[in-house]
């Protein structure tokens, strides 16, 4: 009791009650108060991560039955003593909405991924939670404000809905792979939803990118923002014909290639020459086959990033990268995942490899049923650093 207090009446009950008071304020005030940078524990767990798609992005899966069908608790068990530390889940409005404009949350599906979130935690496992919303409910930004509010909207309502949620275990992720030609347009429609989010959910980390699907050379103009809780990811496919090889769903001939291997071997590129048939297969192949792709030139393209984040001191993570399984060369795809695997962790970046499951993944269907162990790739699991799980 300070000395003033003694001897007067009630004096002593008075300061007991001051003080207390004054301690609650400042742990108040502590609760709600920004951080201001992000903590050492939630930046480790930025390392060695994987993509959970298509249970709360897929349109079709969007019941409650089928949510619950996607992912057990098993199964993130299994992640966990693997070495994974983070997931990215990447959800559609309608995975957690009866409408989203305007925003309306429906209960069950709310419990729900609060469910899966709890199971994430609950096994040391940081999650992503990533709006992988496509063109529905931010199309037209480029052209219009609405969509702009829309998202604001939508991020205001799920902030408030998470904010108790333990912010050493979910981060919130703006938008992926937004689609705006304006680059700089973009990161002033972000910076407005980073404030949005933020006047909801302080302690919260959010996750930010840049427009032209979350490109390197997209990123490097840029200037962080103001806000120190907030990691900076970009998505790294490289060379994007090789990646994508196979895959039907890009445009411009890209993924009309087959057989391309990796590192780049001279009797490989004179094979592929049989494979032009279009002035854009013809542009492809020469910037494929101008310098060799190795794990020097994936160092050097990744360094770019590394270079931007100590620049601004800021961190940045890479939550996308991957290549197709079933059409890209097993030994390839395994010595492209290492390689720049072995660059993110070279240069200090996180990474969220693509994906857990399916046509970019680790395995198909579900990794606990009798037989998983013929559906997965060991290769891609060994390349990651990853611990070889005990399957049936």
């Amino acid at each position: 009791m300070p000395p003033e207090t003694v001897g007067t009446p009630y004096a002593f009950l008075n300061w007991m009650v001051s003080t207390i008071l004054t301690k609650l304020l400042i742990a108040g005030h502590a609760l709600s108060a920004p951080v201001d940078e992000i903590p050492a524990s939630r930046w480790q767990r930025m390392f060695s991560g994987t993509n959970v798609p298509h249970g709360f992005t897929l349109l079709e899966n969007q019941t409650i039955a089928k949510q619950r069908m996607f992912l057990s608790r098993q199964e993130i068990r299994i992640m966990r003593q693997m070495g994974i530390r983070n997931v990215r889940l990447p959800f559609v409005p309608e995975a957690i909405t009866t409408s989203y404009d305007p925003p309306i949350l429906d209960p069950a599906k709310v419990a729900n991924l609060r469910r899966v979130l709890e199971d994430f935690k609950d096994e040391g496992i940081l999650v992503q939670l990533d709006l992988h919303d496509g063109t529905r409910l931010a199309k037209g930004m480029g052209t219009s404000t609405e969509p702009v509010k829309r998202l604001k909207a939508f991020w205001r309502v799920v902030a408030t809905e998470l904010k108790d949620f333990d912010p050493e275990f979910l981060a919130f992720e703006v938008l992926s792979e937004p689609v705006v030609e304006d680059g700089e347009l973009w990161w002033s429609i972000q910076k407005a939803v980073i404030s949005e989010i933020r006047s909801i959910a302080p302690k919260h980390t959010i996750i930010a990118q840049a427009a032209k699907w979350a490109a390197i050379d997209e990123t490097r103009p840029r200037a962080p923002y103001s806000d120190k809780n907030v990691i900076y990811t970009f998505h790294f496919y490289d060379p994007f014909i090789f990646t994508h090889q196979g895959a039907k769903w890009v445009g411009y001939e890209q993924g009309a290639w087959r057989g391309i291997l990796y590192p780049t071997r001279e009797d490989n590129l004179l094979s592929l020459r049989n494979q032009i048939t279009s002035p854009n297969k013809q542009r492809a192949y020469d910037d494929f086959a101008a310098k060799p792709w190795n794990a020097a030139r994936i160092r050097d393209r990744i360094k770019l990033m590394a270079d931007w984040a100590k620049k601004y001191d800021a961190k940045i993570t890479c939550n996308e990268f991957g290549t197709l399984r079933e059409s890209v060369d097993s030994m390839s795809r395994a010595t492209w995942l290492r390689d720049v695997r072995n660059a993110f962790e070279e240069f200090g970046i996180g990474w969220s490899v693509y994906e857990w499951r399916g046509g970019m993944g680790m395995h198909y269907g579900e990794i606990t049923a009798p037989g998983a162990r013929s559906t997965v790739d060991w290769r891609f699991i060994d390349a990651l650093g990853w611990k070889r799980p005990n399957l049936r």
